[in-house]
């Protein structure tokens, strides 16, 4: 996906020339999203901020320019050389509504645009009362999976052959800190049964479902050549942390440091290494690499639940079901082909 062009820079595998390549970041406003968006957009790659908020995102916008031309920040690559201006654009998406989903393909569709990579980022960890979105999906399995494994359904057909999507998961798909094993219940993804609601396990398994999705989208898009790659940043200092607000033994620890956060948590940049090197390393493309799951710069091995070869696809038929009942349609009749 180009060369390497940068001294500044951590790991020479994530230092490309990205000029005529098309990113969408989800979440892009903030935290691990803002700093692979800055990072990409300083590559020469034109960039797609989907967010929440029109007013954050422009706010992070106008701060990217601000670092990657006005006054440079240290960290991170430097900018490619000959570039006058950084390429990033926004899109409203909110990840908790599957028509504002579905809203964003159709734009997207609309302009004209191919996509290289899709960095499904966004997320939302440990809400301490069980929420809905506006489709009466439990809150972190519906914007953590629901809302990207749709996005990534509608904005297939708008990608590029030989292109990646990428898919944020975490450490914490095995085993959130002093939480219990996370586990799978197919026949409870929404958490609808009475008094299952857990705000870790539901954290984890929409994590866990991060990577099965991963799998199996590999295998959907071979065809195509796109790749895919499940990704964990590591415990990072970002406002995911927000919702930390119960008694459980991590939102407490968490509390209390959170004053240190910034000397003992990986810095966002930090992060967003692992990611920024699974959208751009030219080494890892092809099929020998997709599906897989990747911390600190490298492949890792995920839980045993998701090595598990009868997940992936039994975690499709499930979550393609709640959509179609949720939109009165099958996913396949929104597809957007040309």
């Amino acid at each position: 996906m180009g060369s390497a062009h940068s001294t500044n820079c951590k790991a020479k595998s994530v230092c490309q020339d990205l000029r005529g390549k098309h990113f969408v970041v989800t979440g892009a406003n903030t935290g691990l999203g803002y700093a692979t968006t800055r990072e990409l957009a300083k590559m020469g790659a034109a960039v797609t901020l989907a967010c929440r908020s029109a007013e954050r995102g422009q706010q992070a916008i106008d701060k990217m320019k601000a670092e990657a031309l006005e006054k440079p920040v240290k960290e991170g690559v430097d900018l490619l050389e000959g570039l006058t201006d950084v390429d990033v654009r926004l899109e409203v998406l909110d990840l908790g509504s599957l028509q504002s989903v579905i809203a964003f393909a159709q734009r997207f569709k609309a302009s004209g645009t191919k996509v290289d990579v899709l960095i499904n980022n966004a997320g939302i960890m440990a809400i301490p009362e069980r929420r809905e979105t506006v489709d009466g999906l439990e809150m972190q399995i519906g914007v953590n999976h629901f809302g990207g494994h749709l996005l990534t359904r509608l904005m297939e057909p708008l990608m590029n052959d030989g292109g990646r999507v990428i898919f944020l998961s975490s450490l914490g798909h095995r085993q959130p800190p002093g939480q219990a094993k996370v586990t799978l219940d197919f026949d409870n993804v929404n958490y609808e049964k009475p008094d299952t609601y857990n705000s870790w396990m539901a954290y984890g398994r929409s994590k866990l479902a991060n990577i099965l999705d991963a799998k199996e989208f590999a295998k959907r898009l071979e065809a195509r050549g796109i790749s895919t790659y499940a990704c964990h940043p590591g415990i990072v200092n970002t406002e995911l942390m927000r919702n930390m607000t119960d008694s459980s033994l991590m939102s407490r620890v968490t509390r209390l440091t959170a004053p240190l956060s910034r000397f003992i948590l990986a810095t966002p940049l930090t992060g967003a290494l692992t990611t920024i090197r699974c959208a751009v390393d030219p080494s890892l493309a092809g099929p020998e690499f997709s599906g897989k799951y990747w911390g600190n710069m490298k492949e890792e091995t995920p839980s045993e639940l998701a090595l598990d070869p009868a997940n992936p696809p039994r975690l499709w038929e499930v979550t393609e079901s709640v959509l179609e009942a949720k939109l009165g349609k099958n996913v396949d009749d929104l597809l957007l082909y040309s």
